[in-house]
């Protein structure tokens, strides 16, 4: 059994407490960041420490503007070093007041109470950094007095995200329209329901890529919905081309890997799914099969810088990773192990991409545990698949 979706059980938990616990919810993750913001949201303390989650940071902020809370808000070395001005400024613009503790854009931050009166209806945000930004002023957009307007300007990343936040927006009986690039909510209410939250394709993902580079495979994953808004559900569609199918069943997916795969190079845009870049290089490493990505600009403001942090990786299975510009690279590789041992960087994701490898090879995985962050049961299941000591 797969666990439950990360992104689902976060916005499920925002709008648990937005509803004033009106919706429910079945099917929680126990993941780390999970974990982090819901006992914040339970025990609401004056200093809150979101340690390595953006997206407490960021669906926190919004929350404590709305609900009107004094609160500083900050978290761990790295998270303090990854930018939410642009969500600050649309926040400011709404009328809340926000300030920086330290360094201007970065947490730490401050919400300070505004007077009802104040606040406004429309607001812009840039959205080539994080669809979070766009996500934390959709789920706080019902309570505002007038409801919100929100205009998307720039390019927007990880569009299946703030997509997901309004289909359970939708399940939660908030109405709302789209217009070019602009969303508008009403003032209005949520409504009582629960929302059953799915198995998490970003997990499925890490399968995904060890049925690919396995040369046949078999591996049913529980939990997994074929209707899922889950963004990395698309994962099942890039890696047709490695020869995994998958079969759609009423309890999950079986998918399969048969037949060789082709050498043929590959272009993937990885504009609205950057999560995936780091599994589908070393996917492709470990295929020698040419990789051209676009779309990964927003990678060097994750966990870690994660462009330099899997290129110097698959430097050790012999594959050469060339960054044209901010947005774009090539892989080229020969695939060979030239060193078993790899470093993840405090990065739940390089856990995910890398060990996929052990199916060829046999490897090691300094601080495995990081992957508590998304995927807690991570060691216990891929075990049952391929032992180690």
């Amino acid at each position: 059994m797969l666990p439950f979706s990360k992104s689902e059980s976060n916005r499920v938990l925002m709008l648990h407490h937005l509803s004033e616990k009106k919706i429910t919810y079945s099917g929680l993750s126990t993941c780390e960041d999970v974990i982090v913001l819901q006992k914040i949201l339970e025990k609401k303390p004056r200093k809150v420490d979101v340690k390595e989650s953006g997206t407490a940071m960021r669906f926190l902020l919004a929350y404590f503007c709305i609900t009107n809370k004094n609160r500083i808000i900050t978290g761990s070395a790295r998270l303090c070093n990854r930018p939410v001005g642009k969500l600050a400024e649309a926040l400011r613009r709404l009328g809340f007041r926000i300030n920086f503790v330290r360094n201007e854009n970065y947490p730490p931050v401050e919400v300070v109470p505004v007077s009802q009166q104040f606040i406004k209806q429309k607001t812009y945000v840039d959205a080539s950094e994080s669809s979070q930004y766009i996500s934390a002023l959709l789920l706080i957009a019902p309570l505002l007095p007038e409801g919100m307007e929100i205009e998307l300007s720039h390019e927007k990343v990880s569009q299946p995200y703030y997509r997901l936040t309004l289909d359970m927006l939708k399940q939660a009986g908030i109405i709302y329209s789209e217009f070019n690039s602009f969303i508008k909510v009403t003032h209005q209410k949520f409504k009582p329901c629960e929302i059953k939250i799915g198995g998490d394709w970003s997990a499925a993902a890490c399968w995904y890529s060890m049925a690919a580079i396995a040369d046949k495979a078999e591996i049913k994953l529980k939990g997994l919905k074929a209707d899922s808004g889950q963004g990395d559900k698309v994962i099942a569609q890039w890696l047709k081309k490695f020869g995994v199918e998958t079969e759609y069943m009423n309890d999950g997916v079986l998918i399969r890997k048969r037949e060789r795969v082709s050498a043929e190079p590959m272009q993937i845009d990885f504009t609205d799914h950057p999560d995936l870049a780091q599994t589908m290089l070393v996917t492709a490493a470990a295929n020698n099969i040419r990789l051209h990505c676009t779309g990964i600009r927003n990678l060097r403001i994750k966990e870690t810088d994660r462009i330099e942090a899997i290129r110097t990786e698959l430097i050790k299975l012999n594959a050469r990773l060339d960054v044209f510009n901010e947005n774009e690279c090539m892989l080229f590789p020969d695939f060979r192990l030239l060193d078993n041992r790899f470093k993840t960087y405090n990065d739940h994701r390089m856990v995910l991409a890398l060990a996929p490898v052990a199916v060829k090879e046999k490897i090691v995985i300094e601080e495995p545990l990081v992957v508590r962050k998304s995927y807690p049961e991570f060691w216990n299941h891929i075990q049952q698949v391929i032992p180690f000591g």
